[in-house]
């Protein structure tokens, strides 16, 4: 697993939105994605993202909070870019 920060350009639900980070990210809330786990170890994911992860962005989107919800969280938001 490794997270992956979004460009903020590209659709949130693209995998090639994304850049692997070399930290864990600090953002937690808010209207837009901050950074999703995923099992991948490219610099840019190169397979699409599973129903579950696209739930969370949705979700996250929607609730503008971190899912899933509970101790394991997946994806990350923020307040502003």
């Amino acid at each position: 697993m490794a997270w992956y920060a979004y460009n903020g350009i590209g659709d949130p639900f693209i995998p090639s939105s994304y850049v692997k980070t070399t930290t864990n990210p600090t953002c937690t809330t808010g209207p837009f994605v901050c950074a999703i786990d995923l099992v991948d170890s490219t610099t840019i994911p190169t397979t699409a993202f599973n129903y579950n992860r696209l739930d969370y962005i949705a979700n996250g989107l929607a609730t503008l909070t971190p899912q899933p919800t509970g101790s394991q969280i997946y994806l990350y938001l923020k307040g502003c870019f």
